[in-house]
């Protein structure tokens, strides 16, 4: 079916279109997510197009390509905000500032540009797709790590074998039963470096009582405690502790 002739309303600064085809999606932005696609639609079909698109005087898509599939998908006018002709750099520059963008987001942001560390999360991601991503983030990076860092496009992968290794850990833990907690997982990532292996916790993890599983630790404190007990539960010698 045809398109609509679009209409501008304000050549400089703003207009209204059903000229879909003429938008240009840049493969540095977010991913469209159809699931997403779809929630849009059905929200604008009820109240309208709350929040315009922005893009370039090209039509690359700055914000929004989700509202436009959406808007194409029940043939709504797309309301857009025009920004001087940008860089793809300048408008990652400007998506760095933005807060609504996850990490699954910068992590396919990134890995387009060729950036190795972002490739090795999403291939953990697929691996491990129950695990709450910033976990994973941390496990990848084997520290301490924030979503500031990832966002800038700083975040690094050092040695993906031994990250893997830290999930595999981290995963038949919480299979378990302890809850996903980022004290434990930091505890965990501590007894990592230390050389704990996988073998020697699912070992104490089927031979320790139930209340040792079902602790929760308050802050980093509990959290040490709580694997120093597991892993020296019936131990006499060689007793384990952090360093």
């Amino acid at each position: 079916m045809a398109h609509k002739t679009y209409i501008m309303t304000n050549t400089s600064k703003s207009f209204t279109t059903t000229n879909y085809k003429r938008f240009r999606y840049l493969e540095s932005n977010r991913p469209i997510v159809e699931s997403h696609v779809l929630a849009l639609a059905r929200s604008i079909q009820e109240h309208g197009l709350l929040e315009p698109v922005r893009c370039t005087e090209n039509w690359e898509i700055i914000d929004g390509q989700n509202r436009v599939k959406a808007c194409e998908l029940i043939n709504h006018p797309v309301e857009v905000l025009v920004r001087p002709t940008l860089s793809v750099e300048q408008i990652a520059e400007i998506n760095k500032v933005r807060r609504n963008w996850n990490i699954m987001d910068w992590a396919h942001h990134w890995s387009t540009k060729k950036n190795e560390h972002y490739k090795l999360f999403l291939e953990a991601v697929h691996l491990y797709p129950r695990m709450p991503k910033g976990m994973i983030m941390k496990c990848c990076a084997l520290q301490q790590t924030n979503l500031r860092v990832f966002r800038q496009g700083n975040f690094q992968v050092p040695d993906f074998t031994s990250s893997l290794e830290l999930m595999r850990i981290v995963d038949d833990v919480m299979y378990h039963g302890i809850d996903y907690n980022t004290a434990h997982v930091n505890a965990l990532l501590m007894m990592h470096k230390q050389g704990v292996k996988h073998k020697d916790i699912m070992h104490k993890l089927r031979t320790v009582p139930e209340s040792f599983l079902i602790a929760k630790p308050r802050n980093m404190r509990d959290a040490r405690r709580i694997w120093q007990d597991i892993m020296n539960y019936k131990r006499r010698t060689n007793l384990f502790s952090f360093e």
